[in-house]
């Protein structure tokens, strides 16, 4: 898996936003976890969806499945083809 390559000045930014959040002890081998619109994240995850957020726009067609790992590829892609799936039959009937 490849890792971007973000500048110091990004890095401050998510730690400045970071710092300013609710925090909880947590989970031990998380460390602390921080509450960012309504969800409790570690901070490495928390900086990854703040750059996600920032970085990507969305379409009014795409569609974001998101699933954590070991958790089920297949009914993943099961659930992804029956949503396109029901779209098109869903658009071809109207």
């Amino acid at each position: 898996m490849s890792k971007i390559n973000e500048s110091p000045n990004t890095n401050s930014k998510y730690e400045k936003i970071i710092s300013n959040l609710p925090q909880d002890d947590g989970w031990k081998p998380v460390g602390n976890l921080y509450k960012y619109q309504g969800f409790w994240y570690g901070p490495s995850l928390l900086r990854n969806v703040i750059s996600a957020q920032e970085s990507f726009t969305p379409r009014p067609s795409d569609i974001v499945l998101c699933s954590s790992p070991k958790s089920g590829l297949i009914s993943m892609h099961e659930t992804g083809d029956s949503i396109t799936v029901e779209s098109l039959f869903f658009l071809i009937s109207a």
